[in-house]
């Protein structure tokens, strides 16, 4: 199951693309002995209203919306989650990040999974990394490594 991360706007540089690039080789490195593929971004410019709404390959997959409404899981029940998809082999899933101004500068889909990092609303920035982690925690504890402790 490959993986992708759709998010407005770009990181050029700074802490949060280092974490999150650090994150998703880890991902990557260990997620590959645990049934998962690749994993990549896609960041797109935000949808303006009114705009032609784009087709996006990744949004043909199934999409998980990252929004403070969305469900709250434990790290161990995420990752179980995950491991779900791919053992019900769904396909390629794809995980969505709003800009600053939420979900709606991102182009049209309906989620099949809305996830929640708590009621709390983050930087679009950081939770890009949240999420990096928490996938990279996921395969951790899917492998039995003691990373999540």
């Amino acid at each position: 199951m490959n993986i992708t991360i759709l998010a407005v706007n770009r990181i050029r540089s700074g802490p949060e693309l280092e974490l999150t690039e650090n994150y998703l080789d880890r991902f990557a490195k260990l997620g590959r002995n645990q049934g998962f593929g690749n994993i990549e971004v896609v960041e797109i410019e935000p949808e303006k209203t009114g705009g032609r709404r784009r087709s996006l390959k990744c949004l043909q997959n199934p999409v998980c919306l990252l929004d403070e409404r969305g469900q709250q899981l434990s790290s161990r029940e995420f990752a179980i989650k995950i491991a779900s998809w791919r053992d019900e082999q769904i396909g390629d899933l794809t995980f969505a990040i709003g800009g600053d101004q939420g979900k709606n500068q991102l182009p049209e889909f309906t989620p099949f999974f809305t996830l929640s990092f708590g009621p709390m609303v983050f930087p679009h920035r950081l939770a890009r990394v949240m999420l990096a982690e928490q996938l990279y925690r996921a395969v951790s504890i899917l492998s039995g490594l003691p990373y999540h402790k």
